[in-house]
């Protein structure tokens, strides 16, 4: 991901500067100016990886394809005969949830296309069931390739993104064609924005199928080393789904109402540097607007899908050489597409874990396992408590109260933030401490 930032901010930014010239403004908001049409490259660059991922995946892919139709016919196993921490929910169930819950898609899709851009009943019908069939398919791919991903890098890194992007592109790409002969895209800005909004609606299907893959995988992974039943898991999820879609519109909301995403503010005179960036969904809106409105830096992508490709040349010819350093085109994508300021962030993380499991080395074998596992719990206390604070922090920020301007403006500027570094750094050491000293007791 650094890397990923070297290539924005090292060489991208400067050289566009240099042909083109910079904004008339003072240096850091020209360069973050350039930036934002800089970081496009992340996007090309994604792109690649996508569609590398899937193709290196796709014999995975085509074995889960079989394995599903197999079921369908007939040919599975008998589940009581198997031991009961191997008995996976029936198929046949997955695919009646899976065609009843096509029902509401299909209702949103026929709102979304057909309503707006005036189509009769029987050819909106027909771009209606074209769009939920090619949702579902794609969607399946990515679920399998996420799945797949899980496995090796876990869910830190999966490429959510890069497969959605892909995925915009595919679908995007099959509206406009369809469609293309009976909508003026560049002039009929309501037509623009209706097969736009079913493009992103198709994004978050696919974004969520990868997403949800993905904790599945890792709850039959937690299941399998203490002796869980699978199909039980299975059930919970779908629980926990449910569940999960009562809780977060409301957060969402109340996110929305004290910040704002992206460049939308729900207030007049709100503050836009204070903004939730929300990077992958601002990627997804510019990628569909790029495909049916204009206004895309096309060059840019393809720059980026160019050093996507040599990424990918690079990482091979690393892996054939037996090195243990690899270039991961998906993370490095991220990084180019990424604010600095988060990037580095994992780039402090990374280091201290270097540093931390050095240390741990020097403990008793039978100690660095149960060191490692109280540093990974500390490191994933701090996460959990930050999460939990950036949303009671938006309670009175979405009713309107700066809490910075009512609890800190007495200070001064630098006294905060040294604060800020000083507390950073304590955390740092604690994760650091927990992760490498002797656990007793």
């Amino acid at each position: 991901m650094f890397v990923g930032t070297i290539i924005t901010w090292g060489i991208g930014v400067p050289v566009y500067g240099m042909l083109y010239g910079a904004p008339e403004a003072d240096a850091q908001m020209a360069a973050f100016a350039i930036w934002k049409k800089v970081k496009m490259m992340g996007v090309g660059a994604m792109i690649v990886g996508g569609l590398w991922g899937m193709i290196s995946l796709s014999k995975v892919m085509m074995d889960a394809i079989r394995s599903s139709i197999d079921t369908f016919k007939g040919k599975a196993v008998d589940m009581s005969s198997l031991p009961r921490i191997e008995r996976d929910m029936p198929m046949n169930y997955v695919g009646m949830m899976t065609l009843v819950l096509a029902i509401p898609l299909l209702v949103m899709f026929y709102n979304t296309l057909t309503v707006p851009l005036g189509l009769t009943f029987g050819h909106g019908l027909l771009v209606t069931v074209a769009a939920v069939v090619a949702s579902l398919t794609i969607a399946f791919g990515c679920a399998a390739v996420a799945s797949y991903l899980t496995g090796i890098v876990g869910s830190t890194l999966l490429p959510v993104s890069g497969i959605t992007i892909s995925g915009i592109l595919l679908f995007g790409g099959m509206l406009f064609t369809v469609l293309m002969g009976q909508v003026d895209f560049s002039i009929n800005s309501v037509h623009a924005a209706s097969v736009a909004g079913a493009t992103i609606l198709f994004a978050s299907i696919v974004a969520l199928a990868a997403s949800l893959s993905c904790d599945n995988m890792q709850d039959l992974k937690a299941g399998s080393m203490v002796g869980a039943t699978p199909w039980k898991q299975q059930f919970m999820l779908l629980v926990g789904v449910v569940g999960g879609a009562i809780v977060v519109g409301p957060v969402l909301e109340l996110l929305f109402q004290a910040y704002g995403f992206g460049d939308v503010i729900p207030r007049a005179g709100m503050d836009l540097t204070h903004t939730l960036k929300a990077p992958q969904a601002t990627m997804m809106a510019t990628m569909t607007q790029g495909l049916f409105s204009g206004g895309v830096d096309w060059t840019m992508i393809m720059i980026g899908a160019a050093i996507g490709i040599a990424i990918i040349v690079v990482d091979k010819s690393l892996k054939s050489q037996g090195s243990k350093n690899t270039l991961p085109v998906l993370a490095v994508a991220f990084g180019m597409y990424m604010p600095a300021a988060a990037i580095l962030t994992f780039l402090l993380g990374g280091i201290l874990a270097h540093y931390t499991t050095q240390k741990r080395e020097s403990l008793p074998k039978a100690q660095q396992a149960a060191s490692e596992q109280k540093g990974i719990l500390y490191a994933s206390g701090v996460i959990a408590g930050t999460a939990v604070m950036g949303v009671l922090i938006a309670i009175p920020l979405s009713q309107g109260y700066q809490m910075s301007e009512h609890l800190f403006t007495p200070l001064p500027k630098m006294l905060v933030e040294f604060a800020g570094i000083g507390v950073f750094g304590w955390l740092m050491y604690k994760i650091y401490q927990s992760g490498s000293e002797r656990v007793t007791g």
